[in-house]
């Protein structure tokens, strides 16, 4: 996907396209899978709800071992790969362009689980109940310009999109958005970036 020409800022912002295509195929095929695992509906309601939902994927990201080398002088969005090994944290799942439910992959990508990924429609309104939470994620998001959506291992309170063609964070903690190394500086540390780029995961970018 990178040219020689490119960083890995543009290469995302380049190919978001593409990105999306691959994560709108990826959650449909986890959505059908979830579904059939439960075993509550016949093949002909899972297949009917589906055609009646409009799937919005949030792409998964790490930080790339050459962030080991991160300092401020640099900008982290260059420092990021897809997780090939299961690319969506997570999905959206909109019925007549509202909030209807979630598709919730976080085991599979952190904990490489086999199981299906999580299909929750309840409406419940609590609060840091996982559904209300990314609602009202969502509901902010809607209202800008964005083109992708996705998160980053170990960013926990951090909703990364690109909007104008630039890489943007959306921090669920103040409800504001960040450059991604403002962002940094504010909530993490140049150290907590070089740790998790090593691979010592018990940093997190809060």
């Amino acid at each position: 996907m990178l040219t020689v020409s490119e960083t890995v800022a543009q290469s995302i912002i380049n190919h978001q396209k593409q990105l999306l295509a691959m994560a709108k195929r990826k959650s449909r095929k986890e959505l059908i899978r979830s579904l059939a695992h439960d075993e509550t509906m016949t093949k002909f309601e899972i297949y009917s709800l589906l055609t009646s939902l409009k799937r919005i994927p949030i792409l998964s990201f790490s930080i790339a071992p050459g962030a080991a080398s991160y300092d401020s002088t640099k900008k982290i969005s260059d420092y990021l790969e897809l997780n090939e090994a299961f690319p969506i944290e997570s999905s959206i799942l909109l019925k007549k362009n509202k909030f209807y439910a979630t598709l919730d992959c976080y085991d599979n990508v952190n904990y490489s689980s086999c199981e299906p990924c999580n299909y929750d429609d309840s409406v419940e309104e609590k609060k840091d109940y996982y559904n209300y939470e990314i609602k009202k994620i969502y509901d902010t998001i809607k209202k800008r310009k964005y083109s992708l959506l996705f998160k980053v291992q170990h960013f926990r309170e951090a909703i990364w999109f690109i909007e104008n063609k630039e890489v943007k964070i959306y921090s669920t903690r103040d409800k504001l958005v960040y450059d991604p190394d403002e962002y940094i500086k504010k909530r993490c540390s140049v150290e907590s970036v070089r740790n998790l780029a090593l691979g010592k995961l018990h940093s997190f970018c809060d």
